[in-house]
């Protein structure tokens, strides 16, 4: 018979898992909180993890697809909880019924099944991002092409941004758009081109190309470009936006915010990125 802490239906085993021996009508004196007994312990996140306690705190980035279920769960299921301290995320591919992504410091319960053999996630966090900047950029030369900076961030989970570098922490096909503001201060037509840049390396057939009208009076030639592209990135890569004009002195431009009527800033840059 396992040493069962509280009262039922609140006793734990000695071991931490939550499983039928939680639920047995012995009376053992209620201590008030749950006890674990054990210190937490922390395990790197692997394809295949072994949590050994009731509370783990799982590091690293790498994909989770299966958990190998306690002895004490294996008949009658149970739950264990794991603290992120990295971005992992969560597979189907082995015996977790739902894919999750992980909040550094959010516990995340997972829940054993001993009928469907299947681990349930208490949350599933989408992978996104939302960035923004609000420098205005210049096209000095015709002759090299420029990356589109950005740097400010809406918000995001699992979805990074340096200097218009936009990385992501878990593996996935992942949904890219862009909505750039440009103007053109000149009396010329300007094509002007946007692409991506998936490692470093340019992607073949991401170019889009417009022509920004004629500044016309005191009012730069202006338009937006929008559009969006769908990349199947790993753990760790990152894509960028390169544009070039043919002519000198094109702007990615913010336009500040207005009084009468009232109208909030328009940044340059505008990225969107999210999980499929």
């Amino acid at each position: 018979m396992s040493t069962l802490i509280g009262t039922a239906p609140d006793q734990v085993p000695v071991n931490g898992m939550l499983g039928k021996a939680a639920f047995l009508n012995q009376d053992v004196p209620r201590s008030g909180a749950l006890q674990t007994i054990q210190a937490a312990p922390t395990i790197a996140s692997a394809t295949t993890i072994a949590p050994t306690a009731y509370i783990t705190f799982i590091s690293g980035v790498v994909s989770i697809a299966t958990i190998t279920v306690p002895q004490a769960l294996l008949r009658t299921g149970g739950q264990i909880t794991l603290i992120p301290t990295g971005v992992w995320s969560t597979t189907t591919a082995g015996n977790i019924a739902l894919v999750t992504t992980a909040v550094i410091g959010e516990a995340l319960i997972m829940t054993y099944d001993a009928v469907t053999l299947k681990w349930y996630p208490s949350y599933i966090k989408p992978v996104f991002g939302s960035f923004y900047d609000t420098t205005t950029q210049t096209a000095t030369l015709t002759t090299i092409a420029y990356l589109v900076g950005c740097a400010s961030t809406f918000i995001s989970n699992g979805v990074s941004i340096s200097a218009g570098r936009i990385t992501v922490a878990i593996a996935g096909v992942y949904n890219f758009q862009f909505s750039i503001q440009t103007a053109n201060p000149t009396a010329s037509i300007a094509e002007t081109s946007f692409w991506v840049r998936y490692n470093g390396v340019d992607v073949v057939n991401s170019a889009s190309t417009t022509g920004i009208p004629v500044k016309r009076g005191s009012i730069n030639g202006q338009i937006i470009l929008s559009l969006n592209q769908l990349f199947n990135m790993a753990a760790g890569d990152y894509i960028e936006l390169w544009w070039h004009s043919d002519v000198a002195g094109v702007l990615l431009e913010t336009l500040p915010a207005t009084a009468t009527p009232v109208t909030p800033q328009s940044p340059s840059v505008i990225y969107t990125i999210s999980k499929l």
